[in-house]
């Protein structure tokens, strides 16, 4: 079936069988159809719904838009296309088939305004190419439906092994466990402890399941990563490990948990050299190659590369492109996010939602966001032990279960995690 044979079919059946108009609207663009008439068709169906109509009324249409019947290609035209179709019985596999010609199209002129895209601006342009991708990939599969019993009950089957596992029984406990395709934000001010917590959560979950981790790292270096965790595996202050402070015994330990950590194949660390979403794109893709990626983790949201005019609208679309790549990827996002200076105004600063930078977004895209706060940081007791320092784990937004406060033990010197 040509394309124009196509689109006449489909406004046909709108025509014969007026309760279709619904669908008609939510799954195509007036932009899908090539033929004017066919496009100003498209208007009119949305007149005539907001409109309230019921039937495709000759009659009421032109008595209430005298000239929409003559821009649609007139009586004798729409009469043409009503007599063609007169069984509707293909309506959605013509609307797939038109929606998939019509990615087609989009795809072309993208290829032909290339040299236009990427002319000012490489990463700008990628970035805009990546955006567009995503966009139509969801839109081509916008109207597959799902059986929902059978989707319910093989999640229900596979529950425990879709749990991401991020090694604190007692949030979890709280919390209940992330699953791939979710996004979880987790929030702190400056040396609170964000990335050593991260860290925990990546060495636990590569060592308990049988799928890669990625870390994207836009503040440190690899290396410098990689010793926190050695640091952290070993038990040996990271301060020592960075002045060389070392006996022999303490040498070995690190030396033989490097080789162990460095030989694991589910881990992956990238640092600067990683800096905006496509390229995020990119590198979990070639990750997947190796193995399916089950989680990934970004430090931080805010210094990820964007387009907007102003940090809102471009952290805004970070966080929606985290979101949608932990749907793509099928895998869970952990991004850690700064908080806004507005924390060390008040008297009790422990974090709300409102002080995650640029919150809005973020707020609604995530479906876990975690606080992480020390009442030490701000009172410098000299009698609390930093090795066990009472660290909060606030769970402030929870989409799928319960919100509250689990508080760990931090090992500020090591970077360790413990319960209390």
């Amino acid at each position: 079936m040509d394309r124009d044979t196509l689109e006449r079919a489909i406004l046909g059946d709108v025509m014969v069988k007026f309760e279709l108009a619904d669908k008609f609207l939510a799954l195509l663009k007036e932009s899908d159809f090539s033929d004017t008439r066919h496009k100003y068709f498209y208007k009119l169906v949305e007149k005539l719904v907001q409109h309230n109509f019921t039937t495709f009324d000759f009659t009421n249409i032109v008595a209430t838009w005298p000239k929409a019947i003559d821009a649609c290609g007139g009586f004798d035209y729409i009469a043409e296309i009503m007599e063609e179709n007169i069984t509707c019985a293909n309506f959605d596999s013509n609307v797939k088939a038109l929606t998939k010609l019509s990615i087609i199209d989009t795809i072309k002129r993208l290829s032909t305004n290339a040299d236009k895209l990427f002319k000012d601006d490489f990463d700008n342009g990628l970035a805009f190419v990546e955006s567009k991708i995503t966009e139509l990939t969801d839109r081509a599969y916008k109207n597959e439906s799902v059986n929902l019993y059978q989707s319910f009950k093989d999640s229900m089957s596979n529950q425990k092994q879709t749990n991401i596992n991020l090694g604190f029984e007692s949030l979890h406990n709280v919390m209940g466990y992330p699953h791939p395709g979710e996004l979880l934000i987790i929030g702190a001010r400056p040396g609170m402890g964000k990335t050593a917590f991260a860290l925990a959560a990546l060495f636990n979950y590569i060592c308990t399941e049988n799928k890669r981790a990625v870390m994207f790292s836009l503040e440190m270096s690899g290396s410098e990563l990689f010793s926190r965790m050695i640091s952290s595996i070993s038990g040996i202050p990271l301060q020592e490990v960075r002045a060389g402070n070392l006996n022999d015994e303490m040498k070995k330990c690190l030396d033989d948990n490097a080789k162990e950590l460095a030989s694991n194949k589910y881990l992956s660390l990238y640092d600067k050299t990683v800096s905006n979403i496509p390229s995020l794109r990119a590198a979990i893709r070639k990750e997947n190659k190796k193995g399916e990626v089950g989680l990934v983790i970004v430090d931080y949201l805010q210094l990820i590369s964007g387009t907007g005019n102003n940090n809102y609208e471009k952290v805004s679309e970070i966080s929606r492109q985290l979101k949608l790549i932990a749907r793509e990827f099928n895998c869970c996002v952990i991004a850690l996010s700064q908080l806004s200076r507005k924390v060390e105004e008040r008297a009790d600063k422990r974090p709300q939602l409102a002080d995650l930078r640029e919150s809005g977004a973020i707020e609604q895209d995530a479906d876990y966001v975690l606080f992480l706060y020390r009442h030490n940081y701000y009172e410098k007791d000299p009698s609390v032990d930093p090795t066990k320092e009472p660290l909060n784990v606030e769970i402030a937004k929870n989409r799928h279960g319960k919100t509250g406060t689990v508080q760990l033990l931090f090992d500020l010197t090591t970077g360790r995690f413990g319960g209390k």
